[in-house]
């Protein structure tokens, strides 16, 4: 798993990159699959390598985040792939 191009890793070394992949585990979601629904348990800290998440705020709003975004963006909302993630 390649974390360098990801923002929040910017800065790191090739092996603390390296250990924080280790601790990390890789999941794939087709386009259109629900990763994340309001009002339910988190699944931990998510990170998206590549692809794009439609997030849909409890306040009716919709926006598409990609590559480099995180869940603290998007913990209250409902999030599905907007294109395989």
């Amino acid at each position: 798993m390649d974390l360098k191009p990801v923002g929040i890793f910017e800065g790191m070394s090739p092996g603390e990159l390296k250990k924080a992949a280790k601790s990390m585990r890789e999941i794939r979601h087709p386009e259109g699959a629900e990763i994340m629904i309001r009002g339910e348990g988190g699944v931990g800290f998510l990170v998206i390598l590549e692809g794009e998440v439609q997030v849909d705020t409890a306040d009716g709003r919709h926006r598409t985040l990609g590559p480099g975004s995180t869940s603290e963006r998007w913990r209250s909302s409902t999030t599905r792939a907007a294109a395989p993630a």
